[in-house]
């Protein structure tokens, strides 16, 4: 019986090469689309962050910028800390405007005055003063403004109590000092100190009655209000404060860029961090009242930070009434609409593989490519500022 026995074949070296070269070829080009795609992302990503990051710094800043001049009125000067550090290393001068911006390549910086409620503490003695109808409510008639057991109150903010007639120099107040903490009240001259200053909602409302074409519309403490809840004024009140105004302190900030030599140890270079400045009650831009909100964030201060700052106006043109942008406010605050905030933002992290040739323009401003190996992101909002109306 003749057997027929099945030949194997095995690969040739050939075959085997050419399969070797085909998977070669094959998966430089996956490596290759998956390097791409994981640029991509990571460009996506880096972007997507700093947007975020912008989009939260500017309605942080709309906040403020929407109050401007809130129950001051746009022509108002406010001894505010006169002579202490404007935070740009010169001086506040002895009555601040409403409103002041200086110009700065790259830099712009805008500082403002406004009103802000005064809140009152959360802890349970303080809360317990505004539960409604947990006792009595008050009576002017008798002289009752100082029980705890007057509940009439739903929001938590401090007002007056009993209506403070023209003339006089007190308010009562619906809650005792240590129930509050937004006046600070520093050893200069308190008519120098802008924390020491108070307005009242109410005389948005009165100040139109009031004879003269100027009603004052805050008025400075002489002392630091007491236990018995009154507040004492160095001046005349020149209106009514009816009762349940709402109390508001006097508030000036400055956004600006600390491009400042980095003078920490270890640390190069220059700053870029946007900062929210505040003043204190003797008058210092201490960091209780001063808010970080971009850093750089390594020692030689490349990475992250602002690369640029800049404000646009929006205002109306008396003669043609149509609205106009301007790299200055008008002369006029009453004419002013909004202001429109540019911000540039840098990465936290350098690519080394990617070179920024961008070009960036921030209203009127261009800045020529960066050619650098940070990726950016450009972002802008505009804000209508809605209390400079005037109030009289």
């Amino acid at each position: 019986m003749k057997t027929t026995l099945n030949k194997i074949h095995g690969f040739t070296l050939l075959e085997l090469l050419i399969s070797l070269a085909m998977f070669g070829i094959v998966s430089a080009m996956m490596y290759g689309t998956f390097n791409l795609v994981t640029k991509q992302v990571g460009s996506i990503s880096t972007q997507n962050a700093l947007s975020d990051k912008g989009q939260r710094i500017l309605a942080f800043m709309e906040e403020d910028i929407r109050m401007i001049a809130y129950l001051l009125g746009p022509e108002a000067s406010i001894p505010y800390c006169a002579g202490a550090n404007d935070g740009l290393g010169g001086t506040l001068p002895a009555t601040s405007p409403v409103l002041t911006y200086s110009s700065g390549s790259p830099f712009d910086s805008l500082s403002f005055i406004t009103s802000v409620p005064i809140t009152l503490k959360e802890t349970a003695a303080c809360k317990a003063l505004f539960i409604p109808g947990s006792g009595a409510q008050k009576d002017c008639s008798t002289g009752d403004r100082a029980s705890s057991a007057n509940g009439d109150r739903i929001d938590y903010f401090l007002t007056s109590q009993c209506e403070s007639t023209a003339g006089g120099k007190t308010v009562y107040v619906d809650a005792q000092a240590d129930c509050f903490g937004d006046i600070a009240m520093g050893d200069d001259d308190l008519t120098q100190n802008g924390r020491s200053l108070v307005t009242f909602d109410s005389l948005l409302l009165s100040a139109s009655g009031v004879a003269g074409s100027a009603p004052q519309v805050y008025y400075s403490l002489s002392a630091a209000p007491d236990s018995n809840k009154i507040f004492t004024f160095s001046e005349e009140l020149q209106q009514n404060i009816p009762d349940g105004s709402t109390v508001y302190t006097v508030r000036m900030y400055r956004y600006l860029i600390d491009n400042s030599v980095d003078d920490a140890s270890g640390h190069t270079g220059s700053k870029r961090n946007l900062k929210r400045v505040g003043w204190d009650g003797n008058c210092s831009a201490g960091s209780g009242v001063t808010v970080d909100l971009v850093e750089t964030n390594n020692s030689s201060n490349s990475s992250g930070g602002v690369d640029g700052l800049k404000f646009e106006f929006i205002a109306i043109n008396t003669l043609t009434g149509q609205l106009v942008t301007t790299s200055s406010p008008p002369a006029s605050l009453n004419e002013l609409k909004a202001i429109k905030v540019w911000l540039l933002l840098r990465s936290d992290k350098v690519e080394p593989e990617y070179t920024n040739k961008e070009i960036y323009t921030l209203g009127s401003t261009t800045f020529t490519a960066f050619n650098d190996h940070y990726r950016r992101q450009l972002l802008n909002k505009t804000v209508e500022v809605k209390n400079l109306a005037r109030i009289y």
